[in-house]
């Protein structure tokens, strides 16, 4: 499971200015919950991730934009009078300093990890039971690692409890972490949000919502992408401490000086490598 925010926030916005109309009248708790979600990314971030968007009356340019970019969702072709938009986030962390080994996980099998000894602290959070690790990356970026009790139901709820806790982390804490050790992951997913169709501005509705997501996580750093398109149909819509993750565990990503996390992650045994 991997999720991101931003893209879907970037399409909506895109949208909302082709149609040269202020707001989305949403239907249902889950487009309520993402339009609120949305006030809280400024302009400037998506150009501080550096996030590309494009709007197309024709599905083939937006889906030879998506495949430019190494993702395979594709939206179907528009009848007369519908347009599509589509928006890429792309994250590249490396390490600045990091060594191999082995994590003996909980499900009784072995699997190839980081151990990282430089550039992590320690952290915690009201909203988790135990700690959360930070690692610094050359480009600017922090990841979190946290494990957490239960599984997430899906993909709003993963983006929920990340968001909760990167606004309550705090460095309050009694231990000192000496080192932290991690899987390697690589996932590649297709959240599921077509709880986005229907919702209308104007005169005009959402008909088609598609997203995909990877997520990468080894020796060298972190590679987080996503991409999100929909299309829009005119209409009437209806002490020291060695912390080992070895088990499920959740991964989030912020930049500094953006509000809400860039991207999150439920690292599940069958993502590691």
């Amino acid at each position: 499971m991997a999720y991101s925010v931003h893209p879907i926030g970037a399409v909506l916005t895109r949208a909302l200015e082709m149609l040269k109309s202020e707001r989305w009248f949403p239907e249902g708790e889950k487009q309520i919950q993402i339009l609120e979600q949305i006030k809280q990314i400024l302009a400037k971030d998506y150009d501080d991730l550096q996030m590309e968007t494009m709007t197309s009356y024709s599905h083939d340019e937006i889906n030879g934009f998506l495949a430019r970019h190494g993702f395979d969702i594709r939206l179907d072709a528009f009848p007369n009078g519908e347009f599509g938009v589509a928006s890429v986030l792309k994250i590249i962390m490396t390490w600045i300093e990091s060594q191999r080994t082995s994590i003996n996980a909980k499900n009784d099998q072995i699997y190839q990890g980081v151990k990282m000894i430089e550039n992590i602290r320690l952290l915690n959070s009201p909203y988790c039971e135990g700690y959360i690790v930070e690692i610094q990356s050359k480009e600017g970026f922090n990841i979190y690692l946290v494990d957490v009790p239960s599984y997430p139901r899906d993909e709003q709820e993963l983006f929920s409890w990340a968001s909760k806790m990167a606004k309550s982390k705090s460095d309050n804490v009694s231990s000192e972490l000496k080192s932290v050790s991690f899987p390697e992951v690589e996932m590649d997913c297709r959240p599921d949000i077509s709880w986005l169709l229907g919702m209308s501005a104007g005169e005009y509705f959402i008909s088609q919502a598609l997203m995909q997501t990877k997520f990468k996580l080894d020796i060298t750093g972190a590679k987080a992408e996503a991409a999100a398109a929909i299309a829009l149909r005119k209409g009437i819509s209806f002490g020291e401490l060695n912390l080992v993750f070895n088990k499920p565990f959740m991964v989030w990503i912020e930049k500094p000086g953006i509000s809400m996390p860039v991207f999150v992650s439920w690292c599940d045994y069958d993502s590691w490598k």
